[in-house]
């Protein structure tokens, strides 16, 4: 039986700097950023995991995402036009991720392409101003002095604050960002009722069920406002899976992804996300709900985009 959770390693410098800890763990040879801005176009890959709560495999998928990019990129540009810039953060903190993204605003130019990807667990609060669903989803990074479940509000970075520091990026690389979410927007890390699956999801303190989204709220949906393409591992209301190899959407792009290096991004996420809704259907039937479905979604600049 195939046991599933729901839902890193870096890279590190010396570099005098006021976002000290995380340019450290950007900096270090092969794989580092530059100091300062250069001109030469290049191409920027912040890759964060964070193996919080049960999660085993979250380190892991943003290594081995950052290092299947690379020679993606590598192969796809010459050499004299792939000056890649690569960080991979494991177990990434709310300061570091944070002080990653600030880093990179500094660093970009119009001419630079960004990819941002994180693995790891999501969760939900109550926002009844912005959300029309009512609740806010919220990344959840690594927090070291947590108990075994709680991690404080304070540490987790909302839909909000993470479309803000993207957009900010997004700027000023005229949106040619690509984010990756490898995570589920639920409100607590359980079990999936009549299912073998286990979601990515961490529980607010004391609740025993996910939050039930209302539906009865009034405003502009945030992941709506994320400039970029943005793929995400499953829908604003559903789960996503960790399994014993790795964050499902990442371990599937990634198994397509090697076949052929020259793919496009989009296309092995096109074809991960295909299959994904097809076991979906047959774990679905097995236990007799819809309560392990995957739906991975694509979003460009707000707008949700159908996977042809």
């Amino acid at each position: 039986m195939l046991l599933i959770n729901a839902r890193y390693f870096c890279v590190t410098v010396l570099l005098v700097s006021p976002l000290l800890y995380a340019t450290e763990r950007c900096a270090q040879l092969p794989n580092n950023w530059p100091f300062t801005t250069i001109s030469t176009p290049a191409h920027f890959i912040l890759s964060l995991g964070a193996n919080t709560q049960d999660l085993v495999k979250a380190n892991q998928d943003a290594r081995e995402f950052a290092k299947i990019l690379q020679q993606h990129l590598q192969q796809k540009f010459p050499a004299n036009q792939n000056i890649i810039y690569s960080c991979v953060l494991g177990n990434v903190t709310r300061q570091e991720l944070d002080e990653s993204l600030e880093k990179l605003q500094q660093l970009v130019k119009l001419s630079d392409e960004v990819y941002i990807y994180f693995s790891g667990h999501g969760t939900q609060r109550s926002n009844e101003v912005t959300e029309t669903d009512c609740l806010d989803e919220m990344l959840v990074p690594f927090y070291k002095n947590s108990a075994q479940d709680k991690t404080p509000d304070s540490e987790l970075m909302r839909d909000d604050e993470f479309a803000e520091e993207i957009n900010e990026i997004a700027n000023k690389v005229q949106n040619k960002i690509t984010t990756i979410l490898d995570t589920c927007f639920s409100s607590g890390m359980l079990r999936a009722p009549g299912c073998n699956l286990k979601a990515k999801m961490i529980p607010k303190q004391g609740d025993e069920e996910p939050v039930l989204p209302a539906k009865i709220c009034a405003v502009n949906r945030q992941l709506q406002r994320l400039k970029g393409t943005l793929y995400t591992a499953s829908r604003e209301d559903q789960m996503a899976f960790e399994t014993s190899s790795g964050g499902l959407l990442t371990q599937t792009l990634l198994k397509y992804w090697q076949l052929d290096l020259s793919q496009s991004l989009d296309k092995v996420f096109v074809k991960a996300a295909k299959e994904l809704a097809n076991k979906e259907l047959a774990v679905k039937e097995l236990a007799g709900n819809f309560s392990c479905q995957q739906h991975p979604e694509k979003w460009e600049n707000g707008a949700l985009i159908p996977l042809q």
